[in-house]
């Protein structure tokens, strides 16, 4: 068997094994690209939309009081009665992200929550909250979602700072064609540098 040969027969059992190719770019979440204010319906911003499970979602200017370090503001669950900010709540990424870590404050005596990272409908993990801290789910790898289930009976927490990175995943439908065609391309060469090579001898 030539090397071409070998080439192929490499390339056919290495090609079960790719699965995805992509890029990643860093993010966050940007609470000013919409109005401050009480919202009963889903919020939409540009990468990720906001739902309340049994209320409002409340959108907070970026002030010292909320300590939201990178001015992009906050937000919370807020039920529709009795305001504050003890209401369960999803987040749903426009993409797959990683690396997601993120802000709660505003911790009284009594508040609770409990956030589930979800990739797709697979749990990737769960963590109870009693305190103001720094959320890190970067073990976690790529996820779509997050639910906070909030069972304070204080004011509740709010949400800020945000940062996680962007996964751009291409499938191999996508990716195959561009594998293919190199293949094809070395071919071409080996083929061409033999005919010159017989040329030459000639």
């Amino acid at each position: 068997m030539n090397k071409f040969g070998k080439l192929l027969v490499t390339a056919a059992l290495l090609l079960p094994l790719i699965t995805v190719s992509g890029v990643s770019w860093a993010a966050t979440l940007d609470f000013t690209e919409v109005p401050v204010g009480t919202y009963t319906a889903p919020v939409l911003l540009s990468n990720a939309t906001l739902t309340s499970d049994d209320g409002d979602i409340l959108i907070i200017p970026s002030s010292s009081f909320f300590q939201d370090t990178n001015g992009k503001g906050s937000f919370c669950g807020s039920p529709t009665v009795g305001g504050g900010c003890p209401s369960s709540f999803t987040i749903s990424f426009n993409q797959l992200i990683n690396d997601l870590s993120f802000d709660i404050g505003g911790y009284g005596l009594g508040d609770q929550i409990e956030i589930f990272a979800y990739n797709g409908t697979n749990l990737l993990g769960n963590t109870v909250f009693t305190e103001n801290t720094r959320v890190d789910f970067s073990a976690l790898g790529n996820l779509d979602r997050i639910y906070v289930l909030d069972s304070s009976t204080n004011a509740g927490f709010h949400y800020n700072d945000f940062n996680f990175v962007n996964v751009s995943v291409v499938p191999l439908p996508a990716a195959f064609p561009i594998f293919a065609s190199g293949l094809l391309g070395l071919g071409g060469i080996r083929r061409l540098r033999r005919r010159r090579a017989t040329n030459g001898a000639g």
